[in-house]
């Protein structure tokens, strides 16, 4: 009797097995996307779609708030979608254009208009931004790759933590001095 490995499905000639079959299926994108994940996402804004339309239904435009929010849903699971295909590894190479461009928003928003006293969102045409939540995203990434990079070992090469801990104090300060001690702390 075969073994189970051993038990080859019967297929038309060329489809199963096909090297250009397999290197297609190897260089799909989206392979890596985690299916639990995207389905508990995908249900999660669907709730939520749902009580959106539920508290808003009546009255004047109420579908206002459902296309809005459906909207930042779709572009949310699109996003999801896209980083989960991108392999996160080619990031490294870019550190330090990442870290700049990181200091380069936090910087602008001096430029923008503040509320409050405070300045935390640059305002673009079709939505704002708020770099200070880039940048909190783009410090892991600059930090694991400058860590990686010299194989350091937590606590074991003081020389290289301090200059990790400077990696991060300048980005805190330019926080700070938005008035936005509440990021500031977090990152």
């Amino acid at each position: 009797m075969a073994s189970h490995s051993e038990i080859k499905p019967k297929l038309a000639p060329g489809v199963h097995g096909s090297l250009l079959v397999d290197r297609l299926v190897s260089k799909f994108p989206f392979r890596r996307v985690d299916k639990i994940l995207l389905f508990t996402a995908v249900a999660l804004g669907g709730v939520g779609l749902l009580m959106i339309y539920s508290a808003t239904r009546g009255g004047g435009d109420s579908t206002y708030y459902l296309k809005r929010q459906f909207t930042y849903f779709f572009l949310g699971i699109l996003g999801m979608v896209l980083m989960a295909s991108f392999d996160y590894r080619k990031i490294a190479a870019y550190r330090h254009i990442l870290y700049w461009s990181t200091i380069g928003l936090l910087v602008a928003v001096f430029f923008f208009p503040g509320a409050g006293g405070a300045k935390r969102w640059i305002s673009l045409w079709v939505f704002d931004i708020q770099p200070s939540e880039i940048a909190k995203l783009l410090l892991i990434i600059v930090i694991a790759s400058f860590v990686a990079e010299r194989r350091m070992d937590i606590g074991g090469d003081t020389k290289e933590f301090l200059k990790a801990l400077a990696m991060i104090f300048f980005p805190i300060v330019l926080i700070f001095l938005q008035l936005d001690l509440r990021m500031a702390i977090g990152i």
